[in-house]
């Protein structure tokens, strides 16, 4: 009004604004189409026409030639495949023709091979006893003809060895000499009584004692596992701490031990078994009095 009054040109911009802003404000004003509205446009030509050719461009982007052809080939495959094996089953041979046994050829199979598949592979057509002996006895023709041994037992394996005895080894064959089979029964003790003494004295003075202490004192055990002797100090403390740390008695000082440490200071202190971790930064350059 302003502007008509004093003679210049409305503006057109702000006066849109303005009017734009009022309808915004004001909540009578239509903001969505109701549902009749909506269903009066779908049923215009207009817009039935781009649904159709929506739908046919939609159709024309998902078809794919080669995936259609292969989902047919399989279809007819598996209708033809499905007549085949009931044939199979009917005729009791899973290899009745000759595409079958062409594919087994492909894989570089011998014709031996092929009967034998042919006649292992079968299902029983008859409810009679004999049809199913005459099945088992073709089957079993044709494995006697890929197999090279005829039946019997067993081959001859080796002869029947004596059981190890609790003799003494090499070493204390060494020690007591190249001579004959024992006579009477004295000698042989005597000998034993020697070697438990030699192993006895080894141990009390070896200062890193490679026979294990527990062994020895312990009257149920053999003379050889007695006496045994490992190779290295550290043979011996790996077989104590594998064995005898559940021990609660020094079987050979006959000492009841209370628990696992008094065991293991035991051990360190009287028989020279240091069953620590850092044993071998305790006294290195010590060698070792081996008396035997």
């Amino acid at each position: 009004m302003q502007n008509v009054m004093n003679g210049r040109q409305s503006n057109k911009s702000l006066m849109r604004a303005i009017t734009r802003m009022s309808r915004w404000i004001d909540t009578r004003r239509p903001r969505h189409l109701t549902p009749e509205q909506r269903a009066s446009i779908r049923e215009h030509p207009e817009y039935v026409e781009a649904a159709r050719r929506l739908d046919e461009q939609a159709e024309t982007c998902i078809y794919d030639p080669k995936r259609a052809l292969r989902q047919k080939v399989r279809k007819e495959f598996d209708c033809k495949q499905a007549n085949i094996d009931i044939d199979r089953q009917l005729s009791g041979a899973a290899i009745d023709d000759e595409e079958a046994k062409n594919v087994l050829r492909t894989d570089s199979m011998q014709p031996e091979q092929i009967d034998l598949l042919e006649k292992l592979l079968t299902w029983p057509t008859s409810h009679s006893l004999e049809a199913e002996w005459r099945r088992r006895n073709a089957a079993v023709a044709a494995i006697s003809q890929c197999c090279c041994h005829l039946e019997g037992g067993p081959l001859r394996g080796r002869r029947k060895r004596p059981a190890p005895s609790n003799e003494p080894d090499e070493e204390h064959m060494a020690m007591e000499g190249r001579t004959t089979k024992i006579a009477s029964i004295s000698p042989k003790i005597s000998k034993e009584q020697l070697l438990l003494e030699n192993a006895g004295n080894y141990i009390r003075k070896a200062k890193k004692t490679r026979r294990c202490f527990q062994c020895y004192g312990n009257n149920l055990l053999s003379v050889h596992h007695r006496t045994h002797k490992y190779s290295e100090y550290k043979s011996t403390l790996r077989h104590f701490q594998e064995k005898h740390l559940e021990d609660r008695r020094c079987h050979m000082c006959n000492e009841d031990l209370l628990h696992e440490m008094h065991l293991r200071r035991h051990a360190e202190d009287v028989h020279r078994l240091t069953t620590e971790h850092n044993y071998y930064t305790k006294e290195e350059s010590v060698s070792d009095i081996d008396t035997d």
